[in-house]
């Protein structure tokens, strides 16, 4: 195999690992081996090419930036809301996000544009202030709290 045909693998994992992710359910236990598959591909790549130093320079930035930039689309809510065929109805992805953890609704709030991330944090913050009055207690609802008023440098300009 040459290198770009692993690429090509590695690619059709990610898009599996994307769609399986946003299906949820079972679909989640094909999402983490195609995952771990995609795993042994870069370690593939990484022997292969073990005395190349130009192509483990090139494979590790392709990895680096995969886990800190496509990773993010793996969390299931991110999957959801990106989804062409989104089986939550926009009505109950609100609720979805708060009902997530305080790290995946920051991570969430930064993927979105500028107006739909403060349309999202004030209808979040509507909400948790009516199920407070409802009496629910959310064990996080600082951290969660903290993440949605937290303001951008877009904000504030």
């Amino acid at each position: 195999m040459t290198t770009g045909d692993l690429h090509k693998v590695r690619e059709s994992l990610d898009e599996l690992i994307q769609f399986a992710v946003s299906v949820g359910g079972p679909a989640k236990n094909i999402a983490l081996q195609a995952d771990r598959i995609r795993d042994a591909v870069i370690m593939t790549m990484r022997e292969a090419f073990s005395g190349d130093d130009d192509a483990l320079e090139k494979i590790e930035k392709a990895d680096t930036y995969h886990k800190d930039h496509v990773r993010t689309f793996y969390l299931p809510i991110v999957a959801e809301i990106l989804s062409d065929e989104r089986t939550t109805p926009n009505e109950e992805l609100v609720p979805s996000l708060v009902s997530e953890d305080p790290t995946t609704i920051s991570i969430v709030l930064d993927l979105l544009p500028d107006e739909d991330r403060v349309n999202m944090q004030a209808a979040a913050m509507k909400l948790i202030l009516r199920v407070l009055e409802e009496g629910y207690i959310d064990p996080q609802l600082d951290e969660k709290l903290a993440v949605l008023s937290k303001l951008t440098s877009a904000d504030i300009a």
